[in-house]
């Protein structure tokens, strides 16, 4: 428009659009709806990448909540405003409330706000990355035996406890959070604390489990656990490599265990009549027993005291069946998964009957951890299969993790599995050692492709269930897996 000047001359005054009040509402608005686009439009020459940087910069904090509180605006000059402000962001650790200023400008005879990075935040001013990060405690925490006593960080077992970070992170408060410019603290919510982190192993156990592998001939594995709640009470181990619980191998005959619950399940009981010859074929597949071992007619129960191969391939193929098999091994855990971080033991739908023969004396494909079969021998002893734990139960479900339901197993079952795994220790191929009066067990030598034979021996004593292995064992007979248990038994 027009407009007089002082000495009667006429002078152009452009007219200039919008209000730095109004603008600094509006930009408010729509920065507290979330609607970026629209907060672009009232920007002078905002970046291209305006909208993106704001997500981003919400992403990185993980910004849950927003809540802006302006100023009213106030006019820096006769063309420049700006409205200070709070911002107080919802993280994860909390609250994070800053003072900034939305600075606004005529840009083209129009309000417009002048926008860059330390509108969001004044540490932007400079430009950097910013992010929200948890602060590490710098030690894993005070890791706990059961009864309160600190594991030390030289113990072996601790290995075990630092694979399992997810679940042994599942106590006490151990990281603290902090807002970081490219590296640098801009605001710290906590400090980390040294944590208690209690775990299941019983300190008087895991002695006696560290002496007796350390006093093995050869590396060694020894796995216990309490039958009655699955948790795991010792797990000492100088193989290396996770072996108790990240290693499988094929258990040989300590899986006819699993075999004489579905032959029990079929309708055989331990006085059942059965045959142990030297050796059988069975598809085209020979099976022999150990040291031509044959006890021409005899016992269920002598035949499992003993190991007889021929009689539970042949019993396995013949009466239980593939069907009745793959039942059996998944009552006892097999395919199944463990709340602990451990490989699962498989027992495969068998391919045909050479093959089915070889997976009911725990050979050919089976294989399963030290740790899954300490929790098959867990199962016999409580009547019901539980997934192997190493941290207090309600730890799992605070970390958003699963304990696989218990599985009971048939009571008609038990009573002739007991027997047998008694007579294995009184009268079988572990009555050569000295082992506790009560103990119930079952030894196992596996074939391997190459190398020596792998030795076990699994079993339990009243609520103490565990698996011994000495992979390779460079002298199988007598099973070195046997002196091993006594050891830890009888410390």
């Amino acid at each position: 428009m027009l407009v007089a000047s002082a000495g009667g001359g006429l002078y152009l005054r452009l007219r200039i659009e919008g209000d730095p009040k109004e603008l600094a509402t509006s930009y408010f608005a729509y920065w507290q709806a979330g609607d970026f686009h629209s907060m672009r439009e009232l920007a002078a020459a905002p970046p291209a990448d305006f909208v993106e940087q704001h997500r981003a910069f919400s992403k990185a904090l993980r910004v849950s909540s927003l809540l802006l509180k302006p100023e009213p605006a106030v006019r820096s000059a006769e063309n420049e405003a700006k409205a200070e402000f709070t911002a107080s962001r919802t993280l994860p650790p909390g609250k994070w409330t800053v003072r900034s200023t939305l600075r606004m400008k005529v840009v083209d005879r129009r309000w417009r706000v002048i926008w860059s990075p330390a509108t969001l935040v004044p540490e932007l001013k400079k430009g950097g990355l910013l992010q929200l990060r948890e602060i590490p405690g710098g030690g894993g925490g005070v890791a706990t035996y059961a009864g309160g006593g600190e594991i030390p960080d030289t113990a072996g077992v601790r290995q075990y406890l630092d694979a399992l970070t997810g679940q042994y992170a599942s106590g006490e408060e151990e990281l603290g959070w902090g807002v970081f410019l490219d590296g640098r603290p801009v605001k710290i919510f906590s400090e980390p604390t040294a944590a208690r982190r209690p775990t299941t192993l019983d300190e008087d156990l895991q002695a006696a489990a560290d002496k007796a592998v350390a006093a093995a001939a050869s590396p060694a594995i020894l796995v216990a656990l309490r039958p009655s709640t699955g948790e795991i009470v010792a797990l000492a181990d100088t193989v290396g490599s996770l072996a108790a619980s990240q290693i499988t191998y094929p258990p040989g005959s300590t899986f006819k265990i699993v075999t004489a619950a579905a032959l029990v399940t079929s309708g055989l009981s331990a006085s059942s009549g059965v045959a142990c010859p030297a050796t059988v074929l069975i598809g085209e597949r020979t099976i022999p027993n150990h040291n031509g071992l044959a006890l021409g007619s005899t016992s269920l129960r002598t035949a499992f005291a003993k190991s007889c191969n021929t009689t539970f391939a042949d019993l396995g193929v013949n009466r239980a069946g593939a069907a009745g098999m793959t039942a059996a091994a998944e009552m006892f855990g097999f395919n199944r998964p463990f709340a602990i971080n451990a490989v699962r033991a498989s027992f495969p739908e068998p391919s045909g009957t050479a093959d089915l023969a070889e997976a009911s004396i725990g050979q050919g494909r089976v294989m399963a951890s030290p740790l899954a079969m300490a929790a098959v021998a867990a199962a016999v002893a409580s009547g019901t299969w539980r997934s192997p734990i190493m941290f207090p139960a309600d730890a799992y479900w605070k970390n958003g993790e699963k304990v696989p339901d218990p599985r009971k197993l048939p009571a008609d079952v038990l009573a002739p599995l007991r027997t047998m795994m008694s007579a294995v220790v009184t009268s079988g191929t572990a009555a050569s050692v000295a082992l506790p009066s009560g103990t119930h067990g079952k030894t196992g030598t596996a074939e391997t492709a190459s190398g020596a034979p792998h030795s076990w021996f699994i079993g339990y004593r009243a609520d103490l269930a565990f698996a011994a292995l000495i992979p390779h064992a460079p002298t199988p007979t007598p099973n070195p897996a046997l002196p091993l248990t006594t050891s830890f038994l009888t410390p």
